[in-house]
């Protein structure tokens, strides 16, 4: 009830912020997945809520939802913490990825089209973007926004004809209040919004050990940012594509396939089923390991980058399938939990 204590103040017609918010969350475990569904259900004809006062929790402005994560997130790694062994020195993950919410309305509010990377196609909707931590028993969210895409085409902004972007719901909100954070973090690039996460996470004192990313959001601004860190030692590992970048290898500034050109003949892990090359390289005055691996002769090499260049191959490829994690959370929230199903007009809810 501790995470609760400051969002006190929010009543209307007696109804408190823990017993609405209890109920919106039970929701999502019952055949009753949205607030209509919900009121015309038994359970929902007997309550004397209507759908206003669910509807007024979920577009106020005076609720920081992020906030209100991180409470329940660090008093969950708290009491999950209390069963460590002693000595417990197992690596900490930190994990971003993002998914597509798929809509239907094209009048919801800041709607657009967004690449889906499943479907090879565009979908109406918006990306979430997660920042996942992983203790080797337990993935929990820590932070998420939501994100939309501008394109290319000045005359279909976000995938939309102006008709459509004028008919979609507006409204005003209050400046620097939550509700108007959101909704400006909407065009802010994806890789600011993981900076501003992971130092959040340091903030709060997380034991950190690894960031892991897949290849779009591998990148110069995060390997600085990881290695930045103070208090802790904090690696990077992330698969890698640009072709261009340049990486000082022997004396020389080489791309990645002129060092894989210049290694040789692979090793082989037998345990993996991997061939596997590796190079210790500069790149912007920052130490890393390149390592080139594929599955056969005629599999394609892939790249993964790494900051801790003590890692064996065995040991990275186990540390980066711990990725996996927030894939399973994205299937399964959306599955089990209706992750994305809201069908509000106003962006707020």
């Amino acid at each position: 009830s501790g995470c609760f204590s400051e969002f006190n103040f929010f009543k209307r017609r007696g109804y408190d912020f823990k017993m609405v918010l209890s109920i919106l969350v039970s929701m999502v475990v019952s055949p009753e997945k949205t607030v209509n569904s919900y009121i015309g259900s038994a359970t929902g004809e007997s309550s004397l809520m209507g759908k206003d006062v669910f509807y007024r929790l979920k577009n106020s402005s005076s609720v920081c939802w992020r906030m209100l994560l991180w409470h329940l997130a660090l008093r969950f790694l708290k009491v999950t913490s209390e069963d460590d062994q002693p000595g417990d020195d197992s690596p900490r993950f930190l994990i971003f990825d993002d998914t597509t919410l798929s809509k239907t309305g094209k009048r919801m509010e800041k709607i657009g089209r967004v690449w889906d990377h499943v479907k090879n196609s565009y979908v109406l909707g918006f990306k979430l973007l997660v920042m996942m931590y992983w203790d080797g028993k337990s993935s929990i969210p820590l932070d998420f926004s939501l994100h939309r895409e501008k394109g290319k085409k000045q005359e279909r902004p976000f995938g939309m004809t102006k008709k459509e972007l004028r008919r979609q719901f507006n409204c005003k909100r209050i400046k620097d209040s939550y509700t108007a954070k959101r909704a400006d973090e909407l065009d802010i690039n994806k890789i600011s919004m993981v900076l501003r996460m992971f130092y959040s996470a340091i903030y709060q004192k997380l034991r950190v050990d690894y960031v892991l990313v897949d290849s779009w959001f591998t990148c110069e601004a995060l390997i600085q940012a990881v290695r930045s860190v103070k208090d802790q030692t904090v690696h990077l590992i992330g698969m890698y594509k640009f072709a261009k970048t340049k990486f000082e290898y022997m004396g020389k500034e080489l791309t990645h396939a002129q060092i894989n050109n210049m290694l040789g003949k692979p090793k082989r892990c037998r345990s993996l089923g991997y061939q596997y090359k590796q190079a210790k390289v500069l790149y912007q005055g920052i130490e890393i390991c390149l390592f080139f691996s594929r599955r056969g002769n005629n599999d394609k090499w892939k790249v993964t980058l790494t900051t801790d260049t003590m890692l064996t191959f065995k040991r990275l490829i186990e540390h980066y399938q711990v990725r996996w994690v927030v894939e399973v959370y994205f299937r399964e929230s959306k599955q089990l939990l209706n992750l994305g199903g809201c069908q509000s007009s106003n962006f707020d809810a």
